[in-house]
């Protein structure tokens, strides 16, 4: 006989899975409606009965609407064939979607709804291939739900979910094409500046503190991998000193890439993560939390304070406000390009990502997934031991490490043509990059005659010693077409150009399998911070080289110039 106890954990076990249920039957109904009030008390659910056409739930981050209503879809012909009515199919619904409670986020069990009710409206049993441009990205979950209906012609379940499964191979090749439309380096640059800018010009505290959460997005989501979600929830108490130090706590999803069973509470669902930071960051963050202390805790305990945002607006925080959230990152984001980057500092905002020739005075507009993006790449490129190789280590998923590597060379062009503007108008080289500020090889080359040059700057003192190490072909010491520091404005230097990209290429991709491989436990943290550091040496020799590639060729043509010029006079 079954103690309390096993009756518990049986239970628990149709909770977690319903693969534990052999199909969506009456008996599966009635336990779905006795889990539907257990979620209730728990206070998981928190609008609705279970008869309800919808659902109000809440994983206390955001509230969502289940509907299961099917009065606008054209699903009789679907439903008539597979032989279950409507009431039938708004029940089995229901209780697939209870039972998958704390196995998917609910943001996924919305997507599942609406996704099945379009495949229903869409499919047609007379066709032998369904093909459908439709984004369904819960292509297993509407697979398994048909898997648990017990339809009467054997065949008719056979072909329909042999059609899911055309749609879920059609699926696995598109998705590429549903990455991140990210936009130009060039607009992520820019933005840098402008905000930046703000930041130095504004001296009206309100409005600082208004954009203060963009300001501090823009620079913690561009070094930190963090998803927007993440970074509303960083804690108000996320600053402590630590001896001579700062260190920042934030929040990160321990569910993403997982198999952890969703709990709906922040304090489970997340976890807490410290890294050191900076001084200046520090005293960024003390200010916002001085400039906020006389505005009470949201009830998440959470560092962004919403009475700074509705204040914009004379606005009390709305009664049902609880904390900063998405939303207001969002509004927040939307008004510095409506009203900083657009009014006062006279940008044309671009928000169609196809279009590619922009003017100096175009900037695309950014979304906040984007730094997510950038963060990866910032952190190989910039360097941030030792948090490298857990973040590194610890992604998700190994393609999409390898998306966020994909078009690094580009990112370097894009630096090394900013760097090399700024520094022939006499400003301070682009402030994303802080690691290396010396002046470029190029400045002080020395002619070698046929268009050739030599570009160490220990032999524009006369000093030969490094050129005793470099050797060509035959083995002879001094072969300059071997030198890291020999250039050559002819086809020379465009093969110097290919070789040193390869070497980045080459380095990038030893990182990602070297991550692999630890994730594998075949290798250590510390042989992927040796990959990441002959990474940012074959970055720093890649950027450098497009900037002495670009200082002289402008050398060049100034001379022709000047020679066109005279031939003239």
């Amino acid at each position: 006989m079954s103690s309390n106890n096993d009756n518990n954990i049986n239970r628990n076990n149709i909770i977690t899975s319903v693969i534990m249920i052999p199909e969506l039957n009456e008996f599966s109904y009635k336990e779905a409606k006795r889990l539907f009030l257990s979620y209730k008390e728990k206070g998981v659910i928190t609008g609705g009965y279970f008869d309800d056409k919808s659902w109000s739930v809440t994983d206390e981050y955001a509230n969502y609407g289940l509907n299961f209503d099917l009065r606008n879809i054209d699903c009789d012909t679907f439903l008539n064939t597979i032989g279950i009515t409507k009431h039938e199919y708004i029940n089995y619904v229901k209780t697939y979607t209870i039972f998958k409670f704390g196995e998917l986020a609910f943001t996924t069990l919305r997507d599942f709804i609406g996704q099945l009710k379009h495949f229903i409206a869409s499919y047609d049993f007379n066709k032998p291939r369904f093909v459908d441009d439709y984004y369904y990205n819960t292509c297993n979950q509407i697979s398994e739900f048909f898997s648990l209906i017990k339809i009467s012609d054997d065949s008719i379940q056979d072909n329909l979910l042999r059609a899911l499964e055309d749609v879920q191979d059609d699926f696995r090749k598109r998705a590429p094409t549903h990455q991140r439309t990210l936009a130009s380096f060039e607009s992520y640059f820019k933005f840098n500046d402008i905000l930046s800018r703000f930041w130095e010009e504004s001296t009206d505290d309100d409005e600082k503190l208004f954009y203060f959460p963009v300001y501090l997005w823009w620079n913690l989501s561009g070094v930190l991998p963090m998803r927007p979600r993440e970074f509303v929830l960083t804690p108000r108490n996320c600053l402590k000193k630590s001896g001579d130090s700062w260190t920042l706590t934030i929040v990160k999803d321990k569910l993403k890439g997982s198999n952890r069973k969703v709990s709906y509470k922040i304090s489970t669902d997340y976890e807490r993560v410290t890294y050191s930071v900076p001084d200046k960051f520090a005293d960024l963050i003390s200010w916002y939390l001085e400039a906020t202390k006389k505005y009470s805790d949201n009830e998440l305990y959470t560092l962004f304070i919403a009475d700074t945002h509705y204040r914009k607006w004379d606005r009390c925080i709305p009664y049902n406000s609880r904390y900063f959230t998405y939303h207001n990152l969002c509004t927040c984001l939307r008004y510095f390009f409506e009203q900083i980057v657009s009014e006062r500092y006279g940008y044309h905002i671009v928000y169609d990502k196809s279009l590619h020739n922009l003017t100096s005075n175009d900037i695309e507009y950014i979304y906040l997934g984007d730094t997510r993006h950038l963060a990866m790449i910032n952190i190989v490129m910039e360097g941030a031991p030792p948090m490298i190789a857990s973040i590194l280590a610890g992604h998700d998923n190994t393609n999409m490490t390898a998306f966020y590597f994909s078009n690094v060379a580009e990112y370097v062009e894009c630096k090394a043509r900013r760097q090399y503007v700024r520094m022939i108008q006499g400003k301070q080289t682009y402030s994303i990059s802080k690691r290396y500020n010396q002046p470029l090889l190029a400045k002080n080359y020395i002619p070698l005659g046929d268009n050739r040059f030599c570009c160490n700057p220990q032999v524009a003192e006369h000093d030969f010693s490094y050129c005793l190490n470099v050797a060509d072909d035959n083995g002879y010491i001094g072969g300059c077409e071997k030198c890291i520091y020999y250039r050559n404005s002819g086809t020379s230097f465009k093969k110097t150009e290919e070789n040193i990209r390869n070497d980045l290429q080459i380095q990038l991709a030893t990182l990602k399998d070297i991550v692999h491989e630890y994730r594998m436990h075949e290798k250590n943290k510390e042989d992927i911070e040796q990959a990441v550091l002959k990474l940012q040496n074959a970055e720093y020799s890649y950027r450098r080289f497009k900037m002495e590639q670009m200082l002289l060729e402008n050398t060049e043509k100034e001379e022709n110039e000047g020679d066109d010029l005279h031939g003239t006079t």
